[in-house]
C-alpha cells in the first residue's frame, strides 16, 4: 500500500467529514456501508482517509446519477 492519503483519521474528524454521528458511522460499518475503522488500542479507533474519502465521492457521484 502506497503511503499517498494513507493518513488516520480519528472519529471527530470523520464526523465533521460526513455529518453522521458515532452511532450511525459504527451501525453503517457493521453493515459494510462505511469503510471500516482500524483497531489501534484498547480504546482508539481510526479510520484511512483515503477510504473515507473515496467513499464520500461515492455518494456524490450517486447523487449526480439520480
Amino acid at each position: 500500500m502506497d503511503n499517498i492519503n494513507n493518513k488516520l483519521l480519528r472519529i471527530n474528524q470523520i464526523k465533521e467529514l460526513t455529518g453522521l454521528s458515532r452511532s450511525t458511522l459504527e451501525r453503517m460499518s457493521k453493515e459494510g456501508a462505511f469503510p471500516q475503522k482500524i483497531t489501534l488500542g484498547p480504546n482508539s479507533v481510526a479510520w484511512f482517509e483515503r477510504e473515507v474519502m473515496e467513499w464520500i465521492d461515492k455518494k456524490g457521484l450517486a447523487r449526480l446519477n439520480t
